[in-house]
């Protein structure tokens, strides 16, 4: 077995750290042989591959079993167009391949395709999501949790808490409103947290992918999550109104539903005014409703728990993965 890890100057990224976790479990159960580079993150480099003409790059790992001709690869890059070049990318060695024993799993899998596509009548090959991660490897995340816990229902701040390096429109007009902190600015995970845990609610809207680490921050530190509903499914899915407190798309004719189908990231980082009175009117529905927002905190929490938490993350994905 043969595994290709493209090690970024520093593992900053929650992704990072999931990948090293992979590696050493390799190595040491099967005896595995690493073809390992550190380097520069993204675009600008490559780790030569001995097998196939692709080179993977930090946010791709793949892992090769050379006996049995079986190819495995994880990938949390955002988007193909941004990631890939054509014909060198990871999705054509699959698709050329094409076999059943193979297995790809996709982190932003709507942010890939135009649309959520089924596969399965085409490829032999399996096409799974995954689950997402916090942002940094180094955070206590259970400090906030129980900081957040010990503070109180009763102590929160009535309003949506949002805070980004990079403007979404609704946030700031919300914040107009009166509804939510809606914040610009560079801040440090701590910093960033201990100001988060004072909010009633959490404000999810997607980046340059539908999936964002504040997500699964959120859902890590115990401040239930407000968004629009998934268009993405992780695996497992997260369930609106269970798992977060969902906007539903179809009663505002928001694209993403079988009805307005034609869907992309931008369009919900974008927003506009209806996407606003959407927000706006689901937040007014339940920021009062304490024990549904403990509801969606306990459940956002223990997904959390099962299937990102450190302890627990390994063995989900090598499920997946069939290792």
């Amino acid at each position: 077995m043969t595994v290709y890890f493209f090690e970024p100057p520093g593992l900053y990224l929650g992704w990072h750290s999931v990948f090293l976790e992979i590696v050493l479990h390799l190595k040491e159960k099967y005896n595995a042989t690493i073809i390992h580079k550190l380097g520069q993150s993204g675009i600008e480099e490559r780790l030569a591959n001995n097998h196939f003409t692709h080179g993977s790059r930090d946010c791709e790992l793949i892992i090769y079993d050379e006996e049995k001709d079986i190819l495995k690869a994880i990938s949390w890059c955002e988007s193909r167009v941004d990631c890939f070049d054509g014909n060198n990318d990871i999705w054509k060695i699959f698709t050329d391949r094409n076999k059943k024993e193979d297995t790809l799993l996709i982190a932003q899998y709507s942010s890939w395709f135009s649309q959520l596509q089924d596969f399965s009548s085409i490829y032999n090959f399996k096409i799974q999501t995954t689950p997402f991660y916090t942002f940094t490897p180094w955070t206590n995340h259970e400090y906030y949790w129980n900081l957040r816990k010990w503070r109180g229902y009763d102590n929160l701040v009535d309003q949506m808490f949002w805070l980004s390096t990079t403007r979404r429109e609704d946030p700031f007009k919300l914040r107009e409103m009166g509804l939510c902190i809606g914040a610009q600015g560079h801040m440090d995970i701590d910093g960033y947290l201990n100001m988060a845990i004072q909010y009633k609610i959490g404000l999810g809207i997607s980046s340059v992918a539908e999936l964002c680490y504040r997500d699964i921050e959120y859902m890590a530190v115990g401040i239930p999550m407000l968004r629009l509903e998934y268009v993405t499914k992780l695996n497992p899915p997260l369930i609106p109104n269970f798992h977060y407190i969902a906007v539903d798309r179809k009663k505002y004719n928001l694209p993403g539903t079988d009805i307005n189908p034609d869907w992309g990231a931008h369009m919900d980082t974008g927003g506009g005014e209806v996407y606003v009175q959407a927000y706006k009117e689901r937040f007014l529905e339940v920021k009062d409703d304490k024990d549904f927002l403990n509801f969606i905190t306990i459940n956002a929490r223990d997904y959390y728990t099962k299937y990102c938490s450190p302890q627990n993350r390994l063995s989900h994905l090598l499920s997946l993965l069939e290792l």
